[in-house]
């Protein structure tokens, strides 16, 4: 059974609730991320994906510095997020984002945030996984 440490990211970009959408835009790019966890001394108050912040702000061109520069990351991040505990198996962490249609889980315990494990990895899991089969298909195909 491959469990959720096994595949975590531990090594995290985070934001302060009351940083503004700038930080998180410029955040998101120069990283190349689509998911910050919001974070008050190490506690997940919430997370921010990089949908959560087209979709909350409308901007053109005349307006993106004020609207970036004013709102608070507060004001768009999504509360009450699933997460998962390090120990979780892969599989029970995979049904939860299909059944939510979420993009990442919070890797928490003790309410301190210890990593995230996003979409990308469980397809990471899955390649190798099939890769694994498709060996083994080989294999058994020997004379």
């Amino acid at each position: 059974m491959i469990i959720i440490d096994e595949i975590m990211t531990t090594n995290l970009f985070t934001l302060e609730a009351e940083a503004c959408l700038f930080d998180l835009h410029n955040l998101m790019r120069t990283r190349n991320i689509r998911h910050v966890p919001i974070v008050n001394d190490g506690e997940l108050l919430g997370i921010v994906s990089h949908r959560d912040l087209l979709s909350a702000t409308p901007v053109t061109s005349e307006n993106q510095k004020s609207i970036y520069s004013n709102t608070q990351v507060r004001d768009i991040m999504r509360t009450g997020v699933e997460t998962v505990t390090r120990e979780m198996n892969v599989r029970s962490a995979a049904l939860m984002l299909e059944c939510h249609k979420i993009g990442c889980l919070p890797v928490v315990e003790n309410n301190q945030l210890l990593g995230i494990v996003t979409s990308s990895d469980f397809i990471a899991v899955a390649i190798n996984l099939l890769e694994q089969l498709e060996l083994s298909e080989d294999v058994d195909q020997l004379p």
